[in-house]
């Protein structure tokens, strides 16, 4: 029985605990008083009279006129005095207002009557009011009371023997027990009462007690036979007595089983017999009560006008007798039914009416919030629903109601749930599972929070494998196999089949997701294993739609394993399960699929066969039958079949039937007004069009597509559309506008986070670039695309990317390259089963083999891809197969078979309407009957493929087909022919080859060797065949350039290798630059012949080498390192390539025999470039990688700030990578002065430390390092008088605290520093000296008016944020280097020192700071800047500048002087002291480590004390 039912039987059965209690009782007193009281007034006569009336009105339900009556009678008896009729009056008005159910009245009269009848000693009158007080507290539900209470009536009447009353009070306790769910305690009192009512012949209360034994019953649905057998009694025995009020509620009743049997005609038929019976005797509260009843039954029925009707009827009644339980009920089920009807403001309107007539902070109460929680979640407002329940779970809480509390933490669960913050809903449903568990013990309320949390595990895989997220589907799907054995246990020990079977159903789809992410992953054997897992448990629990949903998984699995078999006989079984179910759409989808497999065979008659059946199918859905979320699927079907017809008929080549299918799709897209099936039937109608050459048409209809898009915002169909568009601007040659839309295509994919479509976008940008020329773009974006295939784990991208780029590195002619990724791809294709594939991986190696004279080799491979695909009917792949067969016999010389062959391919080109295919075709059928002797036939066929006209053109088009008529032509012996088909030739090849100039100088050559025609024919051949024609006929004007460029191409032979260690090449061009500026020192008029051609030969050979060094510098690798160095370090590095000729010219100027190296650290070697003043740049490349190079440069930095340490191990090794290669130019040169342009890590160590076995470099070179900015003042002399502005930090005892960073640096005082300045201005005349307060901001003023400023103070250059470098000032203030910008002027100052500072705080970067730094000096006017690069010992510091300063004094430039003064320290040994000051800073010093190198020195010849210095910028 419903909740609410239960209310309205219970408040009947209440009611009967106190109708007609006291009647027979009331015989006793009246026979009582009349033998007292026998010549009474006629007061008396007329009260006795009127109370005898009384009682015949409520025997017979006239509630009211009863107690209109019985006050009457009260009112005399009062005037009379008569304190027992007083008691007996109130007893009976008390039964009426309960009959009437105002139990607040009924309760404050029953016990007036119950105090006065005590005051009378009546204890027959005590024990009749004692047992309607009880039956009234059980109605309040005071249960212990009630029972209490009726206790005590039963002793006093057993007392007074008053058998009557007793049975009474025994059919009062007995409901009473029974409601208590003491059912048979119940019955046994009931049946007691029963049995005494017909042995005293009391009739009347036999009726009630028959009724109170049917309420018991009822509680029990399999009770409910009994039940109404005992209703029917009731009702018969209250006919019998004329007991009208509970002949309706007998009916009412008996129309409430049937309501709970769900047989709602008699439910009517009696509740409406009820209704008017009840009407007549104007029983309000009975009436809506009744009217409630009926209400529920037509709820009950759906017919939820109808019971809205009834509630609205029943509402005011209930609040016009002031019953709010009735009041509260109605609103609820008024609730309820608007509900049913989706109108939640109504619904939430009468739920708010209930909500304040409940008692406060009772079950009610909470019970009405949980209903308001539940209507704001129906609406969507989830907060709205959670704050509801929380209040809801204060109150069940409050009043320790575990079972609203567990119904509230459900809902708050399932709140959180629709919001999809899983974890809280998870959270908020473990903690409804434990009430349920314990205190509860309900385990099928256990068993549906299971069910729910299992629920949204699957949930969340299943949307986690649509999003292509496999991981977290993987991970989700897990979860919900952890919950399953508990579930399960549940489902079957309460015997729920029907949940079992959903449990099982989850179990299994499950399992079929972890297969799917083992799919994706392309682990196909632990694929297998879960997608056969979840088979056999959705066959064994007889479950088809998971069978089909396992079966949707396990095809792909066995197609990426090659048994084809396999997946058409599991398609054949989806099929047979699609026609078990009956479900026509998943029949049509099942025959699609099946289509689509017959397709990837290549058995089109038979794809194109289940396609029609599948359409035919999708025709007989009765769509209108469909649940509404069903039916957009169902048009689906029929739209799919429609697409893939139209697409096997294009990929066949007929258009005619494609376009049909395809229009007909449009069509019927139209009708359903489904914008995304427009747009999509528009994408499928333009790629029609565009394969049928209807450029515009194609145009036009995806444009139309993409306005729809752009309105319902669909990224999936904005990126197909756009695909189209893109392919189609390719195909009508308007490459702009394809990149363009190729560029769309990209930005969907960053947006959408679609590895996929980013790939496919790179490759259409990859096609179009390729078309137009940009090979350089073109290998940028093939490695892009293989990058993130391989990062996204995803084998076919990866494998069509491998067949691509190994296609076009055979095409430029870098057969090692071809090669290599070719073989990649066919092990790859091997490895994931794919066949069509692996075929296709057999054709490109059997054509990579042409030109090398192996004709078997291709004939092989290419039969051997044939053989795998023997029934693909595909066109694209024909082609390739045959091509590639025709041309092995081709180079075998087997005419028939090679002509056999490409007139199959002709056929299939014509059959497919694409001119390109069809143009290439008779191009090589030309080629093959050149070769096979029929000249004037080739003609005829090359000038055919001319004839064909394409949209697309691409770079280099129809060179192939001028240089076979070039070559027929020369055969024949018609040169001029011949002559005017090579140039045609020619132009186009040189257009090609300046592209690939682009790329490297390597492919270039490779190129010009590729084999482009049979015989060995290359592109250097048509050059030399073209050059040799134009001779022979004595146009040696014409024929000249094409030599130069032959002759360029064997130069770039002679020097464009690769250049090792040794280096000899090298060697060379610096002997021919420095005999080149020798020769031309000698006057014009004065030069020999000889020494004026020697001068222009050496130029062309300089102006090759120029071009060569800009190949170099514009390769990708390169140009992309030297970008690099350019975002790192805001444009301040030097740049090899835009500053070369500044950089020759100022090394001239220089007249100091210095050089330049120019490092770039590139991944796996290393690139010296040496600039001369000689000769063009120089480069050598050296094979160390960036890791190893790193890493020793790290060790090398270490050993240095270690003074105990041997720096020479790793300072030999950077010099034979930096400089050992270099040695030949060194010396050729006469190189005294080194100028480094230092790259990356490199920055962070002095190039003066390396070690070349026997000494330091410093030993053998003056050296600077210089940035871009030091171009400009690398020639500028200094000052001819030197001041010096000398400022120093020297108190010891100040410390100060300066950001770093997110670092804090302490600073102090240096020892030393005060002598250091004191020497410094001793030494050179003119200066200043600034001591520590007098060291502050104010020195900006005074800087520039000095030729040096020296800082011997602490400065520290801060990684990664060089502007936050500082230099700290005497009197404990700083500056950093962004003050340093905006506010120091230096244009007057040639040299600014920092003698103590160090870079970063403690790890390695990429050197910026340091080059920062220099920078800063620079850009402020300064022409050079002399700074540390680690943590200075302070004493040898003070006597390294003392010297550094005497040797300015002596006349020497900048660099000299400093490199005089470290190899004073380096061979001076002056170090005799233990604990030598540091200069620099202290950062983050651990608990008792000391900050300073506190080990014994026995001098400075450790390059820790002379070699931390280094000079950037101007060294004069």
């Amino acid at each position: 029985m419903s909740n609410r039912l239960k209310s309205f039987a219970l408040a009947t059965l209440v009611f009967s605990l106190t109708c007609g209690v006291g009647l027979a009782a009331n015989d006793l007193v009246v026979k009582h008083t009349l033998a007292q009281t026998a010549t009474s007034s006629d007061k008396k006569v007329e009260a006795d009279k009127l109370f005898q009336e009384g009682v015949q009105q409520f025997r017979r339900g006239e509630y009211p006129k009863a107690l209109l009556t019985y006050q009457r009678v009260l009112e005399i008896r009062r005037q009379l005095g008569d304190k027992a009729g007083i008691g007996q009056t109130l007893n009976s008005i008390g039964q009426v207002y309960n009959g009437l159910q105002q139990n607040d009245k009924a309760l404050e009269i029953l016990q007036q009557a119950l105090t006065i009848r005590r005051e009378n000693k009546d204890r027959a009158g005590e024990g009749e009011t004692l047992d309607a007080l009880g039956g009234l507290y059980f109605s309040l539900e005071q249960d212990e009371k009630a029972l209490e209470t009726l206790q005590q009536a039963l002793e006093i009447r057993r007392e007074v023997k008053d058998k009557v009353g007793e049975a009474i009070t025994l059919s009062r306790m007995g409901i009473t027990y029974s409601y208590f769910k003491q059912k048979d305690k119940g019955l046994k009192l009931l049946q007691q009462a029963l049995a005494m009512h017909r042995e005293l012949g009391d009739k009347y209360q036999e009726g009630l007690t028959l009724f109170r034994i049917a309420g018991a019953y009822s509680n029990n649905i399999d009770d409910y036979p009994n039940a109404l057998d005992w209703y029917n009694k009731a009702l018969a025995v209250n006919r019998e007595v004329g007991n009208r009020a509970w002949e309706g509620r007998s009916l009412q009743h008996i129309g409430l089983i049937y309501l709970n049997k769900k047989e709602y005609d008699n439910a009517l038929k009696f509740l409406q017999q009820s209704l008017s019976l009840i009407q007549e005797l104007g029983i309000r509260s009975f009436e809506a009560s009744i009217l409630t009843s009926l209400g529920n039954t037509y709820f009950k029925q759906e017919k939820y006008d109808k019971a809205i009707e009834l509630y609205q009827e029943a509402l005011p009644i209930a609040r016009e007798v002031k019953d709010k339980p009735i009041e509260i009920e109605v609103l609820i089920s008024l609730g309820d039914s608007y509900t049913k009807q989706e109108k939640y403001d109504k619904t939430l309107e009468f739920y708010q009416q209930a909500l304040p007539l409940a008692n406060k902070n009772t079950k009610q109460e909470a019970s009405i919030l949980v209903l308001i929680g539940v209507c704001y979640f129906q609406q969507g407002q989830y907060d709205l629903a959670i704050e509801n329940f929380q209040k809801s779970l204060i109150i069940a809480r409050e009043i320790k109601n575990p079972t609203i509390e567990a119904q509230t933490l459900a809902g708050i669960a399932e709140s959180y749930n629709a919001q999809k913050k899983f974890e809280k809903a998870i959270e908020f449903y473990q903690k409804a599972l434990a009430l349920q568990q314990k205190p509860l013990n309900n385990r099928s309320a256990q068993l549906t929070i299971f069910m729910q949390i299992m629920r949204i595990y699957y949930g969340n895989a299943n949307e986690a494998s649509l999003q292509k997220d496999y991981s977290r589907g993987m991970i989700q799907a897990n979860e919900v196999l952890k919950l399953v054995p508990d579930a399960l246990k549940f489902a079957r020990e309460l015997n729920n089949s029907k949940i079992e079977k959903e449990i099982l159903d989850i179990q299994s789809k499950s399992y079929s997701l972890i297969g799917n992410y083992h799919l994706r992953l392309r682990e196909l054997q632990k694929a297998d294993k879960f997608i056969q897992q979840a088979l056999t448990i959705a066959r064994q629990s007889e479950n088809l739609d998971a069978e089909r949903y396992a079966l949707s998984f396990l095809p792909e699995v066995y197609k990426d394993q090659g048994d084809i078999t396999k997946v058409i006989e599991l398609g054949q079984r989806e099929l047979e399960i699609a026609q078990q179910l009956r479900d026509t759409a998943f029949e049509a989808q099942s025959l699609l699929r099946l289509a689509i497999t017959y397709s990837v065979l290549g058995d089109f008659d038979k794809s194109i066969q289940f396609s029609q059946q599948a359409l035919s199918k999708s025709n007989e859905i009765d769509i209108q039958k469909l649940p509404k979320y069903s039916q957009s699927h169902a048009y689906y079907q029929k739209l799919s079949a429609l697409g893939f017809l139209s697409l096997i008929y294009t990929n066949i080549g007929g258009y005619d039937k494609a376009l049909e299918y395809a229009q007909q799709r449009l069509n019927f897209a139209k009708t359903l007004k489904n914008p995304e099936f427009e747009a999509s039937a528009l994408i499928g109608l333009g790629h029609v069009y565009q394969n049928n050459q209807e450029f515009q048409k194609s145009i036009e209809v995806t444009q139309q597509a993409l306005a729809i898009i752009k309105v319902i915002k669909n990224y999936e169909l904005e990126a197909e559309a756009l695909k189209q568009l893109s392919t189609t601007y390719t195909g009508k040659g308007n490459y702009l506008q394809a990149l363009e839309s190729a560029q769309q295509i990209l930005t969907i994919a960053e947006k959408t986070n679609n590895f996929k479509l980013k790939i496919n976008a790179l490759n259409i940008q990859r096609q179009i670039y390729t078309k137009q020329g940009n090979y350089k773009k073109t290998l940028e974006l093939f490695q892009e695309a293989l990058s993130i295939a391989k990062q996204n784990i995803d084998p076919d991208s990866k494998l069509s990317s491998l067949q691509e780029i190994g296609l076009f590195y055979k095409t430029i002619g870098d057969e090692q390259k071809s090669t290599e990724y070719l073989q990649q791809s066919l092990t790859l294709a091997q490895k994931i089963k794919n066949p069509q594939s692996e075929a296709i991986s057999f054709f490109l190696i059997a054509y990579s083999y042409f030109g090398k004279d192996k004709p078997e080799k291709i004939i092989e491979y290419a039969n051997r891809g044939l053989a795998i695909l023997s029934k693909t009917k595909t066109v694209e792949i024909e082609i390739i197969g045959n091509f590639v067969l025709s041309l092995g016999y081709g180079e075998l010389k087997n005419e028939q078979k090679a002509m056999e062959a490409v007139q199959a391919i002709l056929e299939l080109a014509r059959k497919s309407k694409n001119p390109n295919y069809e143009k290439d075709v008779l191009t090589f059928i030309g080629s093959l009957q050149r070769k096979f002797g029929k000249k004037q036939e080739a003609i005829k066929t090359y000038n055919q493929a001319l004839a064909i006209k394409t949209k697309a053109k691409a770079v280099g088009a129809d060179s192939s087909i001028y240089t076979g008529l070039g070559r027929a032509y020369t055969d024949l012996n018609q040169p001029n022919e011949a002559i005017k088909n090579y140039q045609e030739a020619v132009q186009r090849i040189e257009v090609v080859r300046s592209r690939i100039q682009e790329i490297t100088p390597d492919l270039q050559k490779s190129f010009f060797k590729t084999i482009v025609d049979f015989d060995g024919f290359t592109p250097a051949k048509v050059y030399r065949q073209y050059a040799d024609l134009l001779l022979k006929q004595g146009r040696t004007a014409e024929a000249t350039p094409i030599l130069e460029i032959l002759k360029y191409l064997e130069v770039q032979e002679y020097f464009g290798k690769t250049r090792g260690v040794d280096g000899t090449l090298n060697d060379k061009q610096i002997a021919l630059g420095k005999e080149l500026t020798e020769l031309e020192s000698i006057s014009r008029e004065k030069r020999s012949n000889k020494q004026q051609q020697r001068i222009i030969e050496l130029r062309k050979m300089q102006e090759n080498l120029i071009k060569e060094y800009g190949e170099f510098i514009k390769s990708p690798e390169v140009a992309k390192r030297i970008e690099e160095l350019r975002q790192i370090t805001g444009g301040k590095n030097l740049d090899p390539g835009e500053q070369a000729r500044s950089l020759q010219d100022n090394l001239k100027q220089l007249q100091q025999d210095a050089i330049i190296i120019y490092p770039l650290v590139l991944k796996e070697r290393l690139e010296l470039v040496v600039v001369t003043p000689y000769a063009p740049p120089v480069r050598h490349t050296v094979k160390v990688s960036e890791a190893e190079l790193n890493k020793t440069i790290e060790d090398f930095r270490r050993d240095l700030q270690s003074p105990g340490t041997d720096a020479k191990v790793n300072g030999n090794k950077l010099y034979q990578w930096l400089i050992k290669p270099l040695e030949t130019d060194l010396v050729e040169a006469k190189t005294k002065t080194i100028i480094f342009a230092p790259d990356e890590k490199l920055r962070y160590i002095p190039l003066a430390a390396l070690h070349d076995s026997k000494q330091w470099l410093i030993e053998r070179f003056n050296i600077n390092n210089i940035t871009a900015l030091s171009l400009i003042d690398l020639n500028t002399k200094p000052h001819a008088k030197r001041e010096v502005l000398a400022a120093a930090f020297t108190d010891i005892n100040r410390n100060v605290s300066v950001p770093l960073g997110k670092e804090t640096a302490n600073f102090r005082g240096l020892k030393y520093a005060g002598k250091e300045v004191d020497e410094i201005t001793a030494t050179i005349s003119g200066s200043t000296k600034l001591l520590d307060n007098q060291f502050n901001k104010n020195i900006v003023y005074q800087m520039n008016d000095y030729s040096v400023v020296h800082f011997a103070t602490h400065a520290a250059f801060v990684d990664g944020m060089p502007e936050k470098s500082v230099i700290l000032l005497g009197d404990g203030t700083y500056v950093t280097l962004e003050n340093v910008k905006e506010l120091w002027r230096m244009s007057n100052v040639d040299l600014v020192v920092l003698s103590a500072c160090e870079t970063g705080l403690g790890g390695f970067g990429d050197g910026k700071e340091i080059l920062g730094f220099g920078y800063a000096m620079q850009n402020i006017g300064a022409k050079a800047a002399i700074a540390s690069l680690w943590k200075v010992d302070d004493p040898s510091t003070a006597q390294l500048m003392q010297k550094f300063y005497k040797q300015l004094a002596d006349g020497k430039t900048k660099s000299e002087a400093l490199r005089q003064a470290q190899l004073s320290l380096l061979n001076g040994n002056k170090s005799t002291s233990t604990n030598p000051e540091k200069r620099g800073i202290t950062v983050n010093i651990k608990p008792g480590a000391s900050s300073r190198n506190e080990k014994s020195q026995s001098g400075y010849s450790h390059p820790y004390y002379w070699a931390p210095f280094i000079l950037i910028g101007n060294g004069l």
